[in-house]
Order: structure tokens, then sequence, then C-alpha cells
């Protein structure tokens, strides 16, 4: 019996060892993988500038049009280079598809209709009158389907859901204006003959525990005269968004939301007089968001677009919006829409502007750059790759793309939907790129690459989404969580080229092999105006009820010490800014818990509120519920863990090592059983 329990053991012992020697091979080719991936980025890189060199020096045209053939070779830019997968068709991850395929319209927002933490799209369509949604849900054919990284999400259009204006619509926010826990929309209407824009508000309520807005009784028009499309802010704290409109009367009107009673009030109407800027630019991004650095303070401040400057509005805590601070955009013949990224993990958001260097129009521009503010000199830094000029390295020219008269009347500014899609920690970005030569326009990609020649250290290099003929005459790049698990989905809009008021969509997943051995954090902060653990205020059938509050900051501890990373929930909501209702922060491939994860929501004149959290796992999606808002203690946090592989990978190793552990030591104990019985034998048959 002993000789087998030994043999049993041995057995054990060596397939602990196998085991053991798995997983490191396995670690091996994951640090194998990543290093492979970046010395082929690099070999590419240096062959198509090769390619790219030889043939504009040979300016022949057959080998020009041969050699950008070559070039710009699916396999070669997308499949060695491991950049993207080939884009899953339109049905692949929507339901149903028949439905999706044969609509004709353009997203215009994200949102949350009906708080269950699925992404919502709502869709401009019939010609850009009417308001349909697309509404997301956990199903593939009807069913959930769990899968490796998660269970696959889809979206499907809801019939019964139509809001048909008789006027043309121009924007649209999602967002709680009443107070009463629901999702309501803001919309901006023009007729094609008026001057002004009307804003209009739909709301929403509960019938039966379902979310709906009755578009057949929206409320009374809030603004006649507004000349500019308004952004939404939290001016006052109260976790109810407000807005912020340019008027024939005022150049910075607040309208603020109402408190409970399903309204806005007529008299929280004022006429704000902090800033100097008499005219918001047309387009403008002006937004809602921290602008000191993070150490500083983390309260939302106020950033107003004007036509050639711009003002930054702090707000002091205990004090209000009363300190301001004036700066010129860059002395450039044109410029894109403004955008907020900490690019360089300092725990400040700089201010990033696409601009054109050459020319009076992006469509004729030979010299586009990207540059970002320091506000320490109020210097503006180039940080786009212009090693060659954009494209040159593919034997093409392109511009930031600015697309116009999309439903004949809708005009899309260059702008920068900011995203870390490889998940490095450092946040990329993707925009629409014009090839100047064919007037062709392309989804394109930014990624964040460091460069200690800059004075922030980090540059952005282009990279492509698809070169397919069928992925140009691109209107629009946005991107959201489409299988809600944590990693970040582009969304294409392209314009029919035989009919240019059909709109068709095409998602794509980002796919590179390092990256997938890279964690993340996914957070959403609600508005807090409820809790299921309050008896008074509880949340009607919903873990936690509550709409997306503008301007949230969220900062946490990089992983080598000294660092701080930080972003902000929906800082913009004016021209198509598309962002969507939650935070994704890429962390690398390291598995150490995030500690000093500090979250920061408005407060209007009161003292700041700031909650921190430490030892979050990675892979997370959290949902933070800050009620009472007041009370930062009571503040509820909830993960939702979704692993990596390596994660999951170094978990089954360890449960499989656990398990050898415990059946060795039961066999031992069984072992030391059978010899104690053996001795007493022994002993009885030699003493009795």
């Amino acid at each position: 019996m002993s000789t087998i329990l030994n043999k049993i053991l041995k057995r054990l012992f060596y397939l602990a060892i196998i085991l053991f020697t798995l997983f490191l091979i396995f670690v091996l080719r994951a640090q194998l993988i990543k290093s492979s991936a970046e010395i082929n980025e690099n070999d590419l890189s240096k062959t198509i500038e090769k390619e790219s060199s030889s043939a504009i020096a040979s300016k022949n045209e057959s080998n020009f049009s041969t050699k950008l053939k070559e070039t710009l070779k699916y396999e070669k830019l997308f499949h060695t280079n491991t950049e993207f997968l080939v884009p899953e068709p339109l049905h692949s991850p929507f339901n149903p598809p028949t439905i999706i395929e044969n609509i004709s319209a353009l997203p215009i927002a994200y949102g949350d209709f009906d708080a269950d933490k699925y992404t919502d799209i709502y869709m401009l369509a019939s010609n850009g009158s009417t308001v349909q949604l697309l509404k997301g849900h956990s199903c593939v054919d009807g069913r959930t389907v769990l899968t490796f990284f998660g269970s696959r999400r889809c979206l499907s259009l809801m019939n019964n859901f139509v809001c048909h204006f008789d006027r043309l619509i121009y924007n649209l926010v999602a967002s709680d204006f009443t107070g009463n826990l629901y999702q309501d929309l803001l919309i901006t209407l023009k007729a094609s003959n008026d001057h002004f824009y009307e804003i209009v508000l739909v709301k929403g309520s509960n019938v039966n525990s379902k979310t709906i807005f009755n578009c057949s009784q929206r409320s009374s028009v809030l603004v006649r005269n507004a000349i500019s499309e308004p952004f939404i802010l939290d001016y006052n704290g109260d976790m109810i968004s407000d807005f912020i409109v340019e008027t024939q009367n005022c150049s910075l009107e607040l309208h603020l939301g109402g408190s409970n009673d399903n309204s806005l009030a007529s008299d929280s109407v004022l006429c704000l007089d902090q800033s100097s800027i008499k005219h918001l630019a047309s387009p403008h991004a002006s937004g809602f968001l921290n602008l000191n650095f993070h150490l500083d303070d983390m309260t939302p401040d106020l950033f107003i677009n004007g036509q050639n400057s711009f003002d930054y509005i702090y707000n002091i805590p205990g004090r209000g919006f009363i300190e301001k601070r004036s700066f010129n955009f860059p002395p450039v013949p044109k410029r894109g829409q403004s955008a907020f990224v900490d690019i360089n993990y300092d725990g400040r958001m700089e201010h990033l502007v696409p601009v054109c260097l050459d020319s009076q129009s992006f469509n004729t521009c030979k010299q586009p750059d990207l540059m970002v503010l320091n506000e320490d000199s109020g210097d503006w830094i180039p940080v786009l790759n212009r090693s060659l000029p954009l494209g040159a390295s593919f034997n093409r020219s392109f511009s930031f793309a600015y697309v116009e008269n999309v439903f004949g009347y809708i005009n899309l500014a260059i702008t920068l939907h900011i995203v870390d899609i490889n998940y490095d920690g450092y946040p990329d970005f993707a925009t629409v790129l014009l090839d100047t030569q064919t007037k062709a326009t392309l989804g394109a990609i930014f990624l964040n690459k460091e460069d200690n020649s800059t004075a922030f250290g980090r540059i952005f290099e282009l990279h492509w989404i698809s070169d397919n003929e069928t992925d140009q005459d691109v209107v629009m790049v946005s991107m959201f969580d489409i299988y809600n698990n944590g990693r970040s989905n582009l969304l294409l809009a392209k314009r029919n080229r035989t009919d240019s008021k059909q709109i068709t969509l095409k998602p794509y997943d980002y796919y590179a092999e390092k990256s997938l051995y890279f964690s993340f954090l996914r957070i959403n902060i609600i508005s807090g105006l409820c809790s299921d653990k309050s008896i008074k205020h509880s949340c009607p059938g919903h873990l936690a009820f509550g709409s997306t509050p503008p301007g949230v900051s969220v900062c946490f501890d990089g992983p080598f010490g000294g660092e701080q990373s930080c972003s902000v929930q929906m800082a913009q909501s004016a021209h198509f800014a598309m962002q969507p209702p939650y935070m994704i922060f890429g962390l690398g491939d390291t598995l150490n818990v995030v500690n000093g994860l500090k979250v920061a929501i408005a407060n209007g004149n009161t003292s700041k509120h700031v909650r921190q959290w430490n030892e979050i796992i990675p892979g997370s999606k959290l949902v933070i519920i800050p009620y009472q808002p007041g009370l930062t203690d009571n503040w509820e946090l909830r993960v939702f863990i979704n692993m990596s592989i390596y994660s999951l990978v170094a978990l089954l190793f360890l449960f499989a090592l656990s398990v050898l552990l415990t059946l060795a030591i039961l066999i031992l104990h069984f072992k030391e059983k059978i010899e104690d019985r053996v001795d007493n034998q022994q002993y009885r048959n030699a003493w009795l």
C-alpha cells in the first residue's frame, strides 16, 4: 500500500512541475508576443518609409500606383502588425441584423436609456427630424452567450421609441434635467429658414417600471432665441444637470435644472458674467471639467470656447466660480474642436487642438498638426509625429476631415474621440481624416507613444482602422464599450456614395495580441439621487438608478509611484461630442491592485466632494453611487470583475496547484493513518 501511495505522490509532484513549467512558458510567450509586436511595428514603419521615399523620388505614376497598392495591402498593415481584426459585419454584434442594416441613421449621443448599465445610442433618422434608439442589452440571437471575454452584447432598434419633430435636429444631450432620476432629452432644433435655435426638453418618466419618453407631449420650448448649441454642467452641485447657451440677450445664459418637480423652473435662469468671451465659437467645444492640477483640487471648472480665445473659470471650493484665466488659441489659419486628455500620466487634463498651419480650409490643408497648451508658459506645443507629412509613410497626403452636409444640413466639426484603445495607460484618440488627393474620408487612430523630444514626453502616431475601399466616405468615428466588457470598440458611420443621405454603421473591435494581457478599469458614476440601501430614497427595481452627471473627475495612482492618471466623465456635449457615459482606463500589463482612486463630483459653491478608495482589482467595472453627495463616507462602490486572460490563467494555475497540494496533503494524511494502524497492529501482536 505504501509503495502505491509513494507512486501517486511522485506523479502528483511531476504534474505540479509540469503545470508550473507550462505557466512559465505562458508568461514567457506573453513577453515575447509583446516584444515581437513592437519589433514588427518598427520594422513595418521602416519598410513603409523606405517604399514611400523610393516612390516619391521616382515620381513615376505607374510605379507610385503599384507601391501604393502594396503599401495599403490589408495583411501588411493590419495583420502582420496585429493592430485590428477584420471588422465584424454589422449583424454580428447587433441584433436583429435586418433592422440595423436597413436603418439610415447617424449616432447623435450615447446614454443609458433605462439605467440598466448597458450603453444605448440615440440616432438621428428621417433626414434629421426624428430621434430613434438603439438599445444595448445582453443578447445574441435572443440568448446570452458566455465567452472567454464575458457575455456578448448587442444593440437592437426600439420600434416603439420614435420622437418626431417638425424642425431639423442639430443636437441631443441625454441627462437628468428634472431631478426625477430618469434620463431626459435636451434637443436643439432649428428650421431651415430660422436664425435662432429652439431648445426643447423631452422628459423621461417611469410607467410600469419602464422608462419612457412621451414625445407627443413634449414640454414647452425652454429657449427660443438661442445662437449656439447648449452644453451641460452641474453648476450648483445638486446632481441635476443644467445647461449654458448663448442667446440673443446673453452670451452665457445658464438654465438650472428642476428639483424633483419634473420641471425646469422658469425663474432659474441666470446670465453669467464671469467670462470675458462675448460670443461662443461656432462650432464650440465648451465644457465642464477639472482644469486644475489634481493635487490642487478636483472640482469641475468651466471651459468657455470663444472665437479666437477661451476662458478657464475655476471653481474655488466654498466660493464658487469666481477665478478666471484667459488664453489665446494657437495663431493658425484653421483649427478643430478642443479636447481634454491626460496625455502623459501627470494628473493634469491637457488641452489638445487639431490645427492646419498653411490653409484656411482643412480640405486643402497640407500641414495638419496637433497642439497642446502649456499652461505655465501659455505656449502651444506640437505633439503630432511629423517626421513625414501626415500619411506620407503610406504614399498619401491627409488632413483632418471637416465633414459637410450630412443629411443636407449637418456639418460635423473635427472632433478627437479620446480613449486608451491599446490599454497601455496612455490615452489615444480616433478621428476622421481626409485624403486631400481623392477627397475620400477614412477613420484613423492616433496612438500615444513615448517621445522625449517633446515637452510633454509623448507624441501621437497615425494608425489605420481600415484601408478597405468600402470603409471610405466615413463621416464619424466614435468609441464605446459594445460588449460591456471594459474594452472600447470603434463605431464608424459612413455615407453611401450614391445616396449621401444613406448612413450605415460598422463596428470594429481593436485587437493586438499584447493588449490581451493588458488590464483596465471601467468607471461609471451615476447621479446618486437614490440608493437601494435607502428606504426613503430607494431605486425602483434597480441596483442603482440615476443618470450620468457631467464633469465628474477620476484620478488614481500609477503603478510606479509618483504618477497619477486622470479623466473626466462627459466633459463636453455640444456639436456631436459623442462622449460615452463612463470612463475606461488602460492599466498596461500590471497585475497590482489600483490605489488612490479618487472621485470628485460637482460641488457648486460648497466644499469639495471627493472620496478615495484603495486596493481596486484590475479588470474591474466600477459603478459609483455618490449618495448622499455631501456625505462622501456614505458613497457606495459596486465592483464587477472582468479579468484579463493573463489574470485568468494565473488564477487557474493557482487553483490547479491548490487542488494538487490538497490532494497531496490528503494522501500524506491517509498514508500516515495507515502507518499508524500498522504500528498499532504490530504493537498488539508483540505485546498482547
